[in-house]
């Protein structure tokens, strides 16, 4: 089921996944990836740590308003600079996942899981990490550029 626009609040697990989205969509030809780099396949999909851990040390937050709006609040220096230099970037990708499936931010996390588990990147990641007995391992930059771009339409 879908959850109207006015009544969304993300969990982590959602966050993350609309993060790794939002990385990996490309906007004439370029990408987030190279701000967001830190991404491991895990069993729920694929994680950036980094932003991970600010999350759960609430230096990030996250509202939905007409549009998602995140706000950085921690003071370390990797944050001001994603804040202001790469706050562009951010918004004309968000912009770009609304207009290839403007529903994507009202999935539950279920079905964010689903989509993440179709790219070619998490599942290759997946398999060795399980053959190698992890619950987790990095992703290449590069595996994520050349998967399948799959945003649920």
């Amino acid at each position: 089921m879908k959850r109207p626009l006015d009544q969304v609040s993300f969990t982590r697990l959602e966050l993350m996944k609309l993060l790794f989205f939002v990385s990996a969509i490309r906007v004439d030809d370029n990408d987030l990836l190279d701000c967001f780099s830190d991404f491991y396949a895990m069993p729920l999909g694929p994680v950036e740590i980094p932003s991970y851990n600010r999350l759960i040390n609430n230096d990030i937050h996250c509202c939905v308003s007409e549009t998602i709006n995140v706000h950085l609040v921690s003071n370390a220096e990797s944050i001001r600079w994603t804040r202001d230099a790469v706050t562009n970037r951010i918004e004309r990708s968000i912009s770009q996942l609304e207009l290839v499936n403007p529903k994507l931010i009202l999935y539950p996390a279920y079905k964010l899981v689903e989509i993440s588990h179709v790219w070619r990147c998490w599942k290759v990641a997946n398999e060795i990490a399980n053959v190698l007995g992890k619950t987790s391992i990095k992703m290449s930059v590069d595996s994520i550029r050349s998967s399948n771009h799959y945003f649920g339409v």
